[in-house]
């Protein structure tokens, strides 16, 4: 990944999470492995050090991806939340939207006791997490680049626009030429 978006290490009752946004009504949240935590961006971050690999529950261990959305978001509109909302966040009902899975076995889903308990501690934790400035300041400073980003892309297609206006006009004007070298040899208009 080229882009890195603001992120935090967020504590939960199961253990810390690596939480990102992408824009200010989009946040995520998951279990960091051991390859990701030697990766230079994290490898002397004690936060991310602390990232739990896995979630033990009820004696299991399980990896997690998490998406949460802002309540209003309009992807709710499609996918209603899984299980309410919590300080204005919420778990879409769309697939992969919690992807809960056992350490011993990525194809194998957590049960519905471990999603209800990831639910009633973590969902809960990481919403309270988003409702206080730390978690305001990660999701508006992913607004502001995701707006930065969509700047750059206007300015280059109104460039683009430009450059294909002048060009344009210069087709125009060799036009206009053309036909009045062709006007003064006899030719006529209709």
């Amino acid at each position: 990944m080229s882009h890195r978006y603001p992120e935090a290490f967020v504590d939960t009752p199961l253990g810390r999470l690596h939480v990102w946004a992408t824009d200010e009504r989009t946040l995520y949240a998951a279990t960091m492995t051991a390859d990701q935590k030697r990766q230079p961006a994290y490898q002397h971050d004690p936060a991310a050090q602390d990232c739990a690999e896995h979630l033990v529950i009820n004696r299991i261990p399980y990896s997690l991806h998490l998406r949460l959305l802002a309540d209003g978001h309009p992807e709710l509109a499609f996918w209603p939340p899984t299980r309410g909302v919590h300080h204005g966040w919420a778990v879409p009902g769309a697939d992969g939207a919690l992807r809960l899975r056992r350490a011993d076995n990525d194809l194998l889903p957590g049960t519905e006791g471990a999603v209800n308990r990831v639910h009633a501690l973590v969902v809960r934790a990481l919403a309270e997490w988003a409702a206080i400035p730390a978690g305001s300041v990660v999701c508006l400073r992913a607004e502001d680049s995701r707006v930065e980003t969509r700047i750059a892309q206007v300015q280059a297609s109104i460039a683009e626009h430009q450059q294909e206006l002048g060009r344009l006009r210069q087709h125009r004007r060799a036009i206009a030429t053309r036909l009045a070298i062709v006007r003064r040899a006899g030719g006529e208009d209709r």
